[in-house]
């Protein structure tokens, strides 16, 4: 399946003069109008102690990720047991979401703690309550959007997914697939 694919180039036409960005894990070039994307899979999660940053940007509660909320905090701590580094109760809380929040269609975006409660959502939510629980352990995160492929539709379509950062670098996870 498409957890095993190490690396994938794919050739793209359409952007006009807005490319993709680049990264560590995308690298893009254009010719002639025609774009290639080179996408390299994230090496496995480094073993870092758990609490692993201070508060910031991307470890505070916000409207819709209110990682303070002790609904939140509890159930992060509950999911996360005695995992004693990141990587864990990182591939911990990813299981968590994947497993309770139930597929279903959200016309409206969630915030963490109605997700936690309803139980139910499609990619947005699943990452934002991700998000939300891992900010409760000072675990930095964030959402992000973008185009993934999807196996059951047999073609790419609109996708979110997190990110968390470990050691200053931002990893993929994906807990609406189940993926670290």
């Amino acid at each position: 399946g498409q957890e095993k694919i190490e690396k994938l180039n794919l050739k793209m036409t359409g952007f006009g003069e807005v490319l993709p960005p680049v990264s560590d894990r995308q690298a893009v070039v254009e010719e002639g109008g025609v774009v290639t994307l080179s996408l390299t899979k994230d090496t496995a999660l480094p073993k870092v102690a758990l609490p692993q940053a201070p508060v910031s940007e991307f470890t505070e509660s916000t409207p819709f990720i209110q990682a303070n909320n002790p609904q939140i905090r509890s159930m992060a701590q509950k999911v996360v047991g005695d995992a004693s580094t990141v990587d864990v109760a990182v591939e911990r809380l990813v299981k968590f979401v994947y497993t309770h929040v139930k597929d279903t269609y959200v016309p409206s975006f969630s915030n963490a703690l109605e997700v936690l409660q309803s139980e139910r959502g499609d990619c947005t939510e699943h990452s934002v309550l991700f998000v939300g629980l891992a900010r409760a352990l000072k675990i930095p995160a964030r959402v992000a959007v973008g185009v993934g492929y999807w196996p059951a539709g047999e073609g790419f379509g609109w996708h979110a997914w997190a990110e968390v950062q470990i050691e200053g670098k931002w990893y993929t996870v994906d807990p609406t697939w189940n993926q670290v």
